[in-house]
């Protein structure tokens, strides 16, 4: 039994553990397929760029990530002083 937010007690099914180690692989197998496919594209993409293509490329990206984390980094500071108010 486990209690839920409300107070009330709910039954809850788990896997057994061989099930849950079933779910885990094929779970991880099908993320795996997926970035290997990723990563095939952009290889694929990537030999099809001349040099200059391939650093406006990585410029861009440097550039992207910095403001990606530079938003990130805004976000948990608004919302660590918005809690402490």
């Amino acid at each position: 039994m486990a209690r839920i937010q409300s107070g009330a007690e709910v039954r809850v099914k788990t896997p057994t553990p061989e099930l849950d180690l079933g779910i885990v692989i094929i779970h991880s197998l099908t993320e795996y397929l997926y970035l290997l496919g990723e990563y095939y594209s952009f290889l694929y993409t990537l030999a099809r760029m001349n040099e200059g293509e391939i650093d406006e490329f990585v410029a861009e990206m440097s550039l992207r990530s910095h403001t990606v984390i530079g938003e990130v980094v805004e976000r948990r500071r608004r919302e660590y002083y918005l809690k402490e108010i």
